[in-house]
């Protein structure tokens, strides 16, 4: 199905102690892909797609959470989860040669890096009499996306680049080009659970809302300035290509219930 595998270093570390008395614990988990820091891929619009997996897993991922316990029967969290995404360019600038491009006179400037988004985590747990627990959890949505920009601004020359008299055409080409590479919907998860002497038993329900989501298709902004004169014939203006017209996904937002059994032995 060309889908990518996912796989990586998952680790975490929790650290438990007291603050102003009370039951206080700070967490910080991670994921680090071992092939890639961030992997793109940016599909034709008419391709299918496995969209919840492949690349979309392939992320530098990390959180930091804390928690307190203000009473013995609730439990609070928070966090904030931390993802990378990509921005970069490229800029060429210089003098082609028409008749030889192997002499053209070029320099260029490559410029990427990686940006943090940042989004919300929550959570809360209560105890309830002969053994029931009530819980709820809320994790904020994130958008990934690649913005890459290319630049090439000078002249052509026909005729020698040496020749002061050759004819110079100036000329600009810039693409910027968008694509959304991961998407998660905003959730809220709310449980209950059952634990007795052998048997724990968990029901809950996550609500994702799926209907926010972009179009992944990458979006291109073409600009081509260049004027060639008339009466050369071996030269002539490149075609500049028309922007996507995206289609709306139309997704819709999801329940997932889900159910847990677990049974200890003697």
């Amino acid at each position: 199905n060309d889908v990518d595998l996912a796989h990586g270093v998952v680790g975490g570390v929790a650290a438990p102690g007291r603050i102003f008395g009370l039951p206080f614990a700070f967490a910080l988990g991670v994921h680090l892909p071992d092939d890639h820091l961030s992997q793109v891929r940016a599909l034709p619009q008419s391709t299918p797609r496995w969209e919840l997996y492949s690349v979309r897993l392939q992320r530098l991922y990390l959180a930091a959470s804390v928690a307190l316990s203000p009473v013995r029967w609730l439990r609070l969290g928070a966090g904030l989860a931390f993802m990378a995404s990509t921005r970069g360019g490229i800029s060429i600038e210089g003098r082609l040669s028409a008749i030889n491009a192997a002499s053209s006179q070029l320099t260029h400037t490559v410029d990427a890096d990686l940006t943090s988004v940042r989004y919300l985590q929550l959570g809360a747990q209560v105890d309830l009499p002969a053994g029931f627990h009530l819980g709820a959890a809320y994790r904020d949505e994130f958008k990934l996306d690649t913005q890459l920009t290319a630049t090439l601004r000078g002249q052509i020359v026909v005729g020698s680049l040496r020749d002061p008299t050759a004819l110079t055409i100036p000329g600009l080409y810039a693409l910027q080009a968008q694509t959304l590479t991961a998407f998660q919907p905003r959730q809220v998860t709310a449980g209950v659970g059952w634990t007795g002497a052998r048997w724990t038993i968990g029901l809950d329900a996550t609500w994702s809302q799926w209907s926010r989501y972009e179009n992944p298709t990458a979006s291109l902004d073409v600009r081509l300035d260049l004027r060639v004169p008339p009466g050369l014939g071996a030269l002539r203006t490149p075609d500049v290509p028309q922007p996507t017209l995206r289609e709306p996904t139309r997704f819709h937002d999801t329940v997932t219930p889900r159910l847990g059994v677990e049974y200890r032995a003697p």
